[in-house]
């Protein structure tokens, strides 16, 4: 049986939250085991830019949910650009290779890995063609749910419908076909917008640097990662906050330091995607 969100919610609205630490853009190193049932295991990984990532295996079947940074990932010829708004599925059995496209920032993420009986129920048979997208969309609830999951003081009960009801978003939530040409021409306006921080470009400057036309580079941006750019960037903003809100003092100086331009500005994205404002959310999953 899945859980509804509502069935568990005063299960997480009240807990408290715990600081991940005082790593700065660099992440810190390491992983660490959050939970684990049996059948499924939660983690929160680290990787700073001094560790090398290099080559990889992994035998399990997995979902990966960055909160932090990005990394290069690639299986065979196949490669993608892994941040905030991305989803990576790590199918068993398969060689990869990752990398930081910065040379200053790290990543962190949750990491679930699941049996195969969990993986049959919810729908995500081991070998199927699910897991041939490599990576998928995050939609803004999944976020949130991620990190409740890694920074909240629940119980293991809790913790478990919490993460059932995550793997089921995921479970619903479509890949988009996309042809090899539009996915380049993503992929390069992404690294484009890691490297430029949270400075504002216009849609002609990323364009050109693609070297694409503006048409060409928004309609394959929107119909690969079915929003467009600009929304795109405003998501990985809002999810440094999710990471940054506890541990900063001044919400203007983080507006600001994330490219708002100004603090009602901030707060009323940040409303419109979460539901609360960055106070509330601070108060909230602070322990007030």
């Amino acid at each position: 049986m899945w859980f509804e969100h509502d069935e568990i919610a005063d299960a997480v609205t009240s807990a408290a939250w715990i600081l991940p630490g005082s790593c700065g853009p660099d992440v810190c190193n390491g992983r660490r085991v959050i939970s684990d049932t049996g059948s499924l295991l939660l983690e929160d990984s680290r990787r700073d830019v001094a560790h090398p990532l290099g080559h990889g295996y992994s035998s399990e079947y997995q979902l990966v949910f960055p909160y932090f940074g990005a990394f290069d990932w690639r299986i065979g010829k196949e490669q993608r650009l892994i941040d905030a708004n991305s989803l990576l599925l790590v199918t068993g059995g398969q060689e990869f290779s990752e990398a930081h496209p910065h040379e200053q920032i790290g990543h962190a993420s949750a990491i679930l890995t699941l049996d195969a009986e969990l993986l049959d129920e919810i729908g995500l048979k081991q070998g199927s063609l699910w897991w041939s997208a490599i990576n998928r969309p995050v939609t803004d609830s999944m976020r949130l749910l991620v990190h409740r999951l890694l920074f909240t003081d629940m119980s293991n009960l809790a913790r478990e419908e919490l993460s059932l009801y995550l793997l089921r978003l995921v479970a619903d939530n479509e890949a988009r076909g996309v042809d090899q040409a539009c996915r380049r021409v993503t992929q390069r306006a992404k690294q484009i917008l890691h490297q430029s921080g949270y400075e504002p470009l216009s849609l002609t400057q990323i364009a050109s640097q693609v070297g694409v036309s503006p048409i060409y580079l928004t309609q394959s941006f929107t119909r690969s990662e079915g929003m467009p750019l600009y929304r795109y960037q405003m998501r990985l903003r809002l999810a440094r906050a999710l990471f940054e809100l506890p541990r900063r003092k001044s919400l203007i100086d983080l507006a600001l330091d994330l490219g708002f331009s100004s603090h009602s500005h901030f707060s009323s994205t940040f409303r419109a995607v979460f539901g609360m404002t960055p106070s509330q959310f601070r108060s909230e999953f602070a322990g007030g």
